[in-house]
Parts: structure tokens; sequence; C-alpha cells
């Protein structure tokens, strides 16, 4: 049994109250090739209130080519890898939780953050619910 998930994203939702804009930090992981993909987005459309399926990504585009990708390694519980210039370490802390510390080679930021993951199956019923 894999310690990760193969079939959803592992995602954390974050709220800047101050600038009243969400950001969405979503990792796709791929068994073939232990490849890993990531992305920072904020679903926000001119204050529009948007659903809990629109904080996802949606579309084909975030795929296994996806350009912000790497390969990710696992020891134990313990599991690091690279999407673009960010490196990621930290914990499995079950199949569907992981926390996971940052660091952006691009400005120096580092946070640690928990990530939970949400299937397909599960992401296109709240989808299709909210229509």
């Amino acid at each position: 049994m894999s310690k990760l998930r193969f079939d959803g994203y592992y995602y954390h939702l974050k709220k800047n109250i101050i600038k009243n804009v969400s950001y969405n930090y979503i990792l796709r992981f791929f068994e073939k090739n232990n490849k890993v993909i990531g992305v920072t987005f904020s679903p926000q459309k001119d204050d529009i209130i948007v659903g809990f399926g629109d904080f996802f990504p949606s579309g084909n585009w975030f795929n296994e080519i996806y350009k912000n990708n790497g390969n990710f390694n696992i020891s134990g519980d313990q599991i690091s890898f690279k999407c673009g210039e960010v490196l990621y370490n930290g914990t499995i802390i079950n199949q569907d939780k992981l926390k996971l510390f940052s660091h952006s080679n691009i400005n120096g930021h580092e946070e640690t953050k928990e990530y939970k993951f949400i299937s397909f199956d599960a992401l296109n019923d709240i989808k299709t619910s909210e229509n």
C-alpha cells in the first residue's frame, strides 16, 4: 500500500484577511516516475464569492507535463521534493495528510503548512452539487 494517494490533490487553502485574497497551494503526485507537480493560485474573481470547487485546478492543464514539477522521494514517513524553485521536506502523517516545510529559492520565503487530500471523485461531487 502506497503512503501517498494519487487519485486527487493535496491542498492547503490560506486566506489573507488584510488583502481579502485566498491563496491555494495544490500538489498532485503521480505514481509513475515519482513525479510531483505544484501550483499556487488565487481563485478570487473581482470579489465574487466562489464555491469550494473553484479552489482547485479545472481542465486538463494540471497534469504530468506541467512546468512546475519534480520528483519526490520517500524514506519511512519522510518525503522530500522540489517543484520549480521551491524545496519541500516533511512528514506523511497518513494517506490524507502531509505536513511540509517549504523554502523558496526565489525569495527565501519559508513556512510549514499542513496539506489535506481531496479525491477527484469528491471534488467532482462538490462541483456538481454547486451547479
